[in-house]
């Protein structure tokens, strides 16, 4: 086991090229299990890292390799809410990570939630044809409602949007608390901006 140590520390010291890719590899991997990633979107992270260095010196690494997951996951249309990523890995502030690599990448940080449409209206009942519709009203909102955190507005515009097409949809009846779920947000939040108590104000509304 001594000697398998030393072998190591030798390969270590002399190809630590490598041994930076065993540990980004090792890194990558482990938030692919905890977090259900698929292949594709470990294979972009990777091709992302080496395009674009830059990435591994914000620091910590470990949270730029995960927030650089993240932007690739949302690239192929699949929502991330970067609070539940948070509460799954233990980790704050992931959200300002992703902005830096946005950056970085050369792509817009707010025009991620949008890819996510397709799978909100499918989940809803709503054929495809409805998506450049939704996407209409979702940046109509957005610029008037620019307080409201982009997972809670897109709740928000998923009820609107639901309730004034409910007769258009296959699904029999859609519950707010589904799509809480769905963007994972708080039912009592986004009733709040629905009814208007508390103060909460949404132009949809």
């Amino acid at each position: 086991k001594k000697q398998r140590i030393d072998q190591d520390r030798l390969v270590n010291r002399f190809f630590p090229a490598e041994l930076q890719e065993r540990k980004l590899n090792k890194i990558i991997n482990q938030y692919a299990e905890l977090l259900d990633y698929n292949d594709a979107t470990v294979n972009r992270t990777h091709a992302q890292l080496k395009k674009f260095p830059a990435i591994l010196k914000i620091k910590p690494a470990n949270h730029s390799v995960l927030a650089t997951m993240i932007v690739s996951k949302r690239s192929f249309g699949h929502y991330v809410n970067t609070k539940h990523v948070e509460d799954i890995l233990n980790i704050v502030d992931i959200g300002k990570k992703i902005i830096n690599v946005c950056n970085i990448v050369g792509i817009s940080q707010r025009s991620t939630p949008e890819t996510a449409i397709p799978h909100f209206l499918s989940l809803l009942g709503f054929p495809y044809k409805y998506n450049r519709h939704f996407k209409r009203l979702y940046i109509k909102s957005r610029r008037q409602n620019g307080s409201i955190g982009s997972d809670t507005l897109m709740a928000l515009v998923l009820w609107k949007f639901y309730q004034a097409n409910k007769k258009r949809t296959s699904r029999k009846k859609v519950h707010l608390e589904e799509i809480a779920k769905l963007t994972y947000t708080s039912v009592s939040s986004l009733k709040g901006y629905i009814d208007g108590s508390n103060h909460a104000k949404c132009t949809l509304f």
